[in-house]
């Protein structure tokens, strides 16, 4: 029975991924809202039937993709020792973008989704840079209080805003600096941004 399924899983997964790389192939070409279910199971040269035994449009796929980067993501800075700084993080981030860059450019800069962007600034840039902010916690409980809405909370997500700017300029220049300069350069702007209060 555990070998079923295990040969089973395996069959999902190669399913699955042979949906992502024929939707990545049509993304270079057009936006998500131009790609029907047709065109993108004649490019993964499967049938209709199994697209919607896993998912139910083409917008499906994407989003799995686009949490499976994220995922990726989290698990690579986690995977870091909890003594090491904030630039070795951020590095870390950086050269993970740097290793994926195919995919992270369709992601983000080609025919990506804003969701996507929001997403990737507040699950991942946020994160990094609440660690630069003096009193992360207070900072993450009061996303739903009035408190919120100070000038800090704006400084904060200037910062992010600007940090996801810093590595979509990066990924469109074609990736020219060493991920660890990013990293400094965005600590560093972050850093000046965050002591102007």
């Amino acid at each position: 029975m555990q070998r079923q399924n295990s040969h089973a899983n395996r069959r999902v997964r190669m399913t699955k991924r042979l949906f992502q790389e024929a939707l990545m192939s049509l993304l270079e070409e057009k936006p998500i809202d131009q790609i029907s279910v047709t065109e993108l199971c004649a490019r993964a040269d499967l049938n209709r039937t199994t697209f919607y035994l896993h998912y139910g449009q083409p917008l499906d796929v994407l989003r799995e993709m686009e949490d499976n980067c994220i995922n990726d993501i989290r698990s690579y800075v986690q995977d870091i020792d909890s003594t090491t700084g904030l630039k070795q993080k951020v590095t870390r981030i950086m050269t993970y973008i740097k290793e994926n860059q195919s995919r992270f450019i369709l992601l983000v800069q080609k025919n990506g989704r804003d969701e996507f962007r929001r997403v990737f600034m507040t699950n991942i840039v946020f994160c990094l840079l609440e660690e630069q902010t003096p009193d992360p916690v207070t900072l993450r409980e009061q996303q739903n209080s009035d408190a919120f809405k100070s000038e800090a909370t704006y400084r904060l997500s200037f910062m992010t805003s600007g940090a996801f700017a810093v590595i979509y300029h990066w990924a469109t220049l074609g990736y020219p600096n060493d991920p660890e300069e990013i990293a400094t350069y965005t600590l560093n702007y972050c850093n000046a941004i965050w002591n102007l209060g």
